[in-house]
Formats: C-alpha cells, sequence, structure tokens
C-alpha cells in the first residue's frame, strides 16, 4: 500500500502538468470561438448559402438558346441536322435602260398619193377623164434635235389632159424643208424652194417635154405617224404647195394626200 501511494502522484503529476497536454484545451476553446465569431460577422456569407440581395441565377439555356423566345415575337428559326437551308438571296433586280424614243442624225424617205391640180388661169381639165393628179415626193435630211429635222425635198406632180395620157402637165419642186413633230408622232413641215413647169406629150414618134417656166415653189404638210419607232415610220400626211411663175403670171397649186415610209 505504501508502494501505490508514492507512484500514483508520481505517474498522474507529470501527465497532468505537462504543457503538451495543458494546451489541448485551449487549442480547441479558440477553434470554438473562431467559427462564431466567424459567423456572426456582418458581411460575411457562410460556405454554402446565399445572401438575400443577390441577383436570382441565370436560366438555363432552352431549344432557342441562352435567352428565352419572345411570346410576341416570329416564332424561333428551327436549327439541328433537319432545320431547312436558308433561301438563297438575290440581289435587287437591274433597272431596266429603255431605248430613247427621240431621233437623231440623217434620214431618208418618200411618200406618194394623189390628188389635183389647178391654174389660177384655168383649171387643167381632162378632156373625157377624171381629173386626178398623181404625187411623189423624196426628202433626205437630218435631225437637228429630237424634234427638229432639216431637209432637202423634191415633189413632183403630174395630170392627165387626155384620156388616152398622150398629154400631160407636170410641175416639180426642190425645196428646203424644215419638219417639226409637235407630239412624237405629229408633225408639221414647211418647204421653200424653186419650181419648174412642164408641158409633156407624144407626137406619135416619141415623148417631148417642153418647159413652161420656171419659179418660187412654197409648200406645206401636215403628218400623223401610223407607225412610230425610233427607226423607222408609216406616215399618213396631206400636203400642198404652188409654183408661182412670173413669166406666165401664172400660179399652178397642188394638194395630195400621200402615204410615205421613212429611215432614221
Amino acid at each position: 500500500m505504501k508502494l501505490t501511494r508514492r507512484l500514483a502522484p508520481r505517474r498522474l503529476a507529470p501527465l497532468c502538468l505537462s504543457p503538451r497536454y495543458l494546451s489541448l484545451p485551449i487549442v480547441a476553446a479558440f477553434a470554438v470561438s473562431d467559427v462564431g465569431v466567424a459567423s456572426a460577422q456582418p458581411g460575411m456569407t457562410p460556405p454554402g448559402s446565399v445572401p438575400p440581395s443577390s441577383a436570382p441565377p441565370p436560366a438555363s439555356p432552352g431549344p432557342a438558346g441562352p435567352y428565352a423566345p419572345d411570346p410576341y415575337g416570329p416564332p424561333p428559326a428551327p436549327s439541328g441536322p433537319y432545320a431547312p437551308a436558308p433561301a438563297p438571296y438575290y440581289g435587287p433586280p437591274m433597272p431596266q435602260v429603255q431605248p430613247p424614243t427621240e431621233r437623231s442624225g440623217y434620214h431618208i424617205g418618200f411618200s406618194g398619193g394623189i390628188g389635183a391640180m389647178e391654174s389660177d388661169a384655168g383649171e387643167f381639165a381632162c378632156a373625157g377623164c377624171d381629173a386626178v393628179a398623181g404625187t411623189f415626193d423624196l426628202h433626205v435630211g437630218k435631225m437637228l434635235s429630237g424634234k427638229l429635222a432639216l431637209q432637202g425635198e423634191l415633189w413632183f406632180q403630174g395630170q392627165n389632159l387626155e384620156a388616152d395620157g398622150r398629154a400631160s402637165i407636170n410641175q416639180m419642186m426642190f425645196t428646203a424643208a424644215a419638219q417639226y413633230w409637235l407630239h412624237p408622232r405629229f408633225w408639221l413641215k414647211a418647204g421653200l424652194g424653186v419650181a419648174n413647169l412642164t408641158l409633156s406629150f407624144d407626137n406619135g414618134f416619141q415623148q417631148e417635154n417642153e418647159s413652161l417656166g420656171t419659179g418660187t415653189a412654197f409648200h406645206v404638210a401636215a403628218g400623223f405617224e401610223i407607225i412610230h419607232s425610233r427607226r423607222f415610220s408609216l406616215d399618213a400626211l396631206i400636203k400642198t404647195g404652188a409654183g408661182s411663175y412670173s413669166d406666165r403670171d401664172e400660179t399652178v397649186s397642188a394638194t395630195s394626200f400621200n402615204l410615205g415610209v421613212n429611215w432614221y
């Protein structure tokens, strides 16, 4: 018994008074106190918790992408391997260039028709036939603008004086004329130049021509283009003119209705 009493204090005393064992309760106390202080400090968020003022988490991506489709807008385009191919892009159509309707450059044309001739000294009567005159004109010119042309013109008129056609009176006019289009299809013309009057007859052997005089010629005309294009026209026109012969003191006039063609 004496031995036990002596050994017990010796073994327990080092264990209780050792610094190693005395520090364990102190460390445990500080650890518990640190957790409590950290949790109680303002502005600190414990791990795994969400502060009340934070934004909500982003929505998970849907079939149309990270943003939800607008319920009032167009439906989202299908995607994936079975989505239709995008429509091909075609640029705007090229503007249609209309060809110019105004004529330009040189032109040539002719017309022919029927009418009547008369003289202030007396009408040209045809014995036994109708007094009908045939007319023909040829003109060559140049467009000075889209509406104005300058031309040189030859106009022939002839009328039989006998039923068998053995005698006729003929008038030839050489004029410089100006033609103006009041409308793309309607035009007016006026010319001034020289006129020559002849008598043609058959003496039984040959046709002879006798000049009756030379004088001043003028004429006017109005026409409408039945066919109208930039390079071609078919005209219906009325033409009238006269040759004044001072040496004969006579004026011979002619009026005719013609159909004409022109190339520009």
